[in-house]
């Protein structure tokens, strides 16, 4: 979004909404987007350029966290029997399965958060017959961390980089302060994600070697299942 379209978009915001109303909107916007397949990071941004960090970061972890909650849930309940049916033609999704069952619920949906798409990553889990909701809920919020705090420094600093880009005077020390800022928040998402993608290809590996000399339990059931369902 440039300059001209995130300055009046937020003063807009801010004119007609207390900052009670646009945590409101927030909350129920990023707990429903997930489910429909909807990014919520446009909200997370803006909310966040209206609240603050501090603020906007509380706002974006528990929306985030109920709309995780929300796509688990609607995929263990309601779309089960496609979730199987689409897991077991996936190999990247019996791959997640197969680490699982390596390296346990939580390491693994931490690693993943980093590298899988959000709304992807909700419905998959819920696939799986070895996750249950508390780790699932707790890895998640963990492993959401650092997605989040990117995207809510990268809100609340939106109009000063806009600013800058569009060429309007700024003195030594607001230049180096967005300079270094924005480099540590692309630091910490780069690293994230080249380290989780590192860690995760070793257990996934691990875990074929091992389900190929002794079939994983679980998963030899869960293969089972999507058989006896006519899944193939």
């Amino acid at each position: 979004m440039s300059a001209a379209v995130v300055k009046p978009t937020i003063k807009y915001i801010e004119r007609h909404f207390t900052k009670v109303q646009v945590a409101g909107i927030a909350l129920a916007a990023m707990s429903v987007f997930p489910v429909v397949f909807i990014s919520s990071t446009p909200i997370m941004l803006l909310v966040s350029a209206v609240l603050g960090f501090w603020w906007g970061f509380l706002v974006t972890t528990i929306g985030t966290s109920i709309g995780m909650l929300l796509s688990f849930l609607v995929g263990k309940q309601i779309f089960r029997d496609r979730l199987h049916g689409w897991v077991a033609g996936n190999p990247k999704a019996e791959a997640m399965l197969l680490a699982i069952s390596e390296a346990g619920t939580f390491k693994v949906i931490v690693l993943m958060r980093q590298v899988v798409p959000y709304t992807w990553l909700n419905y998959a889990a819920s696939a799986s017959p070895e996750i249950t909701l508390s780790w699932y809920m707790l890895a998640s919020v963990i492993g959401q961390v650092p997605h989040n705090a990117v995207d809510v420094y990268l809100g609340g600093n939106v109009t000063g980089l806009g600013d800058l880009l569009a060429g309007k005077p700024a003195n030594t020390a607001t230049i180096v302060t967005y300079t270094l800022g924005f480099t540590a928040a692309a630091l910490v998402a780069g690293l994230a994600y080249f380290y989780a993608k590192r860690a995760l290809r070793k257990i996934e590996q691990q875990a074929q070697q091992q389900d190929a000399i002794t079939p994983q339990p679980f998963f030899a059931r869960f293969r089972w299942q999507c058989k006896a369902k006519g899944h193939k």
